[in-house]
């Protein structure tokens, strides 16, 4: 199954921007399906991710995507993710902090560096973390219920 996108391009002649080459020989080129401008194209496992659903199968297609963009970090950060649902707390803070490197303002790779720190049993770091992702979304309840226990 293809990794990004879900809408066929064509008859693969007008190869250009906002295009992606899909893995394993794929013959034809799709346009990405959702589009954040500092983060590109969601790998398709990310959803699966996101309700811990799969996730080694997501996590497989997320890693693809990652040799495509290897700096992504959105893409780093839904990787972490899968690592951390998997119960390697050190390997998705090792992966959160080369994320947190690339988009350095997303409460989302804040929120989850502190929950890592908090599974390693470092309260005081996961709480700087939490309290960073509230400054950036100041509106998120869930990293506030974080704080207030």
């Amino acid at each position: 199954p293809p990794i990004l996108g879900d809408t066929p391009a064509g008859d693969g002649d007008e190869v250009g921007a906002g295009r992606t080459e899909l893995h394993e020989g794929a013959a034809r080129l799709r346009r990405p399906r959702r589009c954040a401008p500092a983060h590109g194209p969601r790998p398709r496992g990310v959803p699966l991710i996101e309700r811990n659903d799969r996730v080694s199968y997501a996590k497989g297609l997320v890693k693809r995507a990652l040799e495509f963009a290897p700096n992504n970090g959105a893409y780093l950060d839904s990787y972490a993710w899968a690592l951390y649902q998997e119960g390697d707390y050190r390997g998705s803070l090792d992966t959160l902090r080369r994320a947190l490197e690339q988009i350095k303002s997303d409460p989302t790779v804040f929120d989850h560096i502190g929950d890592t720190f908090n599974k390693l049993n470092q309260p005081d770091s996961a709480r700087v973390y939490w309290e960073r992702a509230l400054e950036l979304d100041s509106a998120n309840a869930a990293i506030q219920l974080k704080l207030d226990q």
